[in-house]
């Protein structure tokens, strides 16, 4: 009977030590997950900052091209416009001559990509 106690309280003892290491194991791999987790969530954090700052890159280079084409649009109405004045005073020989004796024609570009006539 004293052996069989003895045989019982040392699997008891044993158990109890499993447990333990089965416990502290435990502990260890919930610290190493909520840092895992902490690194993730910080992650997460740094690219939702960067999608926004991309978002707004975005938006902005939408509106550079949409003032960019705008302009442009506005560049050809106006080319359009100083043809059709053109041929205008094609149309009109005296004023041609005119301006022909007077002085002669010049026509250049300027960096907006306009025309102007000297």
């Amino acid at each position: 009977a004293h052996s069989q106690r003895k045989c019982v309280q040392q699997a008891a003892a044993n158990t109890k030590h499993r447990l333990d290491i089965a416990k502290n194991e435990s502990q260890r791999t919930q610290q190493v997950k909520l840092g895992e987790n902490s690194q993730l969530i910080a992650e997460c954090n740094l690219l939702r900052g960067e999608n926004f700052s991309l978002l707004r890159e975005v938006n902005h280079l939408r509106q550079v091209v949409k003032d960019y084409d705008e302009a442009s649009a506005k560049r050809r109405e106006k080319l359009r416009a100083q043809k059709i004045v053109f041929r205008d005073d094609k149309s009109n020989p005296d004023q041609d001559q005119k301006v022909s004796q007077s002085r002669p024609h010049s026509v250049s570009v300027t960096s907006g990509g306009e025309l102007v006539r000297r």
